[in-house]
């Protein structure tokens, strides 16, 4: 009878202290929510790959089911602690993962599953990547839209010289060292559908991919370990690059902008893409390395962007004002964020020719090293050309009326190569 007695005090107070904590959860979630709504929380918004807010109930989007599904989403993205939660699990899967790998043959291998999202650990080295894509015929298609867009573009301005340039992703060119141990290297994507892409170009259009013709091993180092992006080297090889590709249409440019050399930025640690999307995985880290060159006087003006004053953050990193957080994308402070439109003036020039590059984040470290070489040069990303410009872009009108003589395009080869006509459409991701 006693320990009857006992046992139902028990109960008693495990239903009080279950229903206690049920009811401080509750607030918890009240006062959390405010907080990870906040356009300052980048930790939890760069691990989900998305800024966490809460639909607006329209009659329409209701109908549609639309406002069902993300309501459910926000809320699941609204859960105490989440940011902590994520990174806690992908620790846990990692930790799983490498006691797993302990007892196989080193062999069996060559990378290591974290997190989520199939994003794995290069065995042996300091690199974050997503699984490489398996090639799919279907792009062929794409690819043949992608060319007659640029064929029609320089057969409609012949006096205009026009470039295309691509940037292979990270995960491809691993692909193309043969080490993915899921897949035949043959089934995969790799990089094979670039040189697909050129033959498909008219002679009037000239074109080239980063890292043609050099082994993978090599261009795979010229990536940032956590990153999408290249390093500082790696964009001044695709500067380099670019030059000789320019050249190659008798373009007289001037010669190339030499390096004076290179330096480690102090008290900077980065944590890339891959780190956040993988699940806040902060087991690898990068430095962020910039460079010195040789650039002649010119002038930066950034058109439409509200409170832009300066291209970039590279003064207040140099007093030591370094913005603080987990996952802070350094270099998009450091070198300059993507904007709409900005315009380069160089006061002297060998030819006064003028450039227009679309692009994306690949072309923001190299903005200068270009610009060198022309009298004006325009940056357009178009993912923030219409909201930032209050109009969306028109290349014939932009070209008659600036006075273009030059245009490069440049970009992931999910643009260039597959839907360049539609990249004013594409949403910006979390970088």
């Amino acid at each position: 009878m006693k320990k009857f007695r006992i046992r139902d005090l028990f109960l008693i107070l495990l239903s009080v202290v279950l229903t206690f904590m049920v009811w401080i959860g509750y607030c918890r979630v009240l006062g959390v929510q405010a907080r990870i709504l906040s356009k300052t929380n980048t930790d939890l918004a760069g691990m989900l790959g998305h800024v966490p807010a809460f639909p607006k109930p329209t009659l329409q989007r209701f109908m549609s089911g639309i406002f069902q599904v993300r309501i459910e989403k926000a809320t699941g993205d609204c859960i105490p602690f989440l940011e902590r939660v994520i990174p806690f699990l992908t620790y846990g899967k990692t930790l799983f993962y490498e006691l797993s790998l302990e007892v196989l043959p080193k062999g069996w291998s060559p990378v290591l599953p974290i997190g989520e999202k199939d994003y794995v650990k290069i065995r042996g080295k300091e690199g974050l990547l997503p699984k490489p894509d398996v090639y799919n015929p279907k792009m062929v298609k794409k690819m043949e839209e992608a060319a007659n867009y640029y064929n029609g573009i320089s057969s409609r301005w012949p006096g205009v010289r026009f470039y295309v340039f691509a940037i292979p992703s990270k995960q491809e060119v691993f692909a193309e060292t043969g080490a993915w141990f899921a897949t035949p290297t043959r089934l995969l994507r790799g990089t094979k559908d670039f040189d697909q892409f050129g033959a498909l170009l008219s002679k009037d259009v000239a074109y080239g991919w980063f890292g043609k013709a050099r082994p993978a091993g090599q261009i795979l180092d010229l990536y940032y370990n956590t990153d999408h992006h290249l390093i500082t080297t790696g964009g001044y090889e695709a500067y380099r690059q670019l030059y000789h590709l320019i050249s190659s249409r008798k373009v007289g440019i001037g010669e190339v902008v030499q390096c004076k050399n290179c330096f480690i930025v102090p008290n900077v640690i980065f944590r890339g893409s891959y780190s956040r999307l993988s699940g806040g995985y902060e087991g690898i880290s990068d430095k962020l390395i910039n460079c010195s060159f040789e650039l002649p006087d010119y002038t930066v003006t950034i058109h439409g962007a509200k409170h832009r004053e300066r291209r970039n953050k590279r003064l207040a990193y140099d007093t030591g004002n370094i913005p603080k957080g987990r996952f802070v994308n350094h270099p998009a402070e450091y070198f300059g964020a993507d904007l709409g439109l900005i315009e380069y003036v160089v006061d002297k020039v060998s030819e006064e020719r003028n450039l227009l590059i679309i692009g994306d984040s690949n072309d923001n470290f190299i903005e200068p090293l270009l610009a060198a070489h022309f009298l004006r040069s325009y940056f357009v990303d178009l993912r923030h050309f219409t909201k930032e410009i209050g109009q969306k872009f028109d290349l014939d009108i932009f070209i008659s009326q600036n006075s273009i003589t030059d245009v490069l395009f440049i970009g992931w080869e999910i643009t260039i190569i597959e839907n360049p006509a539609k990249a004013q459409d594409v949403q910006e991701e979390v970088d």
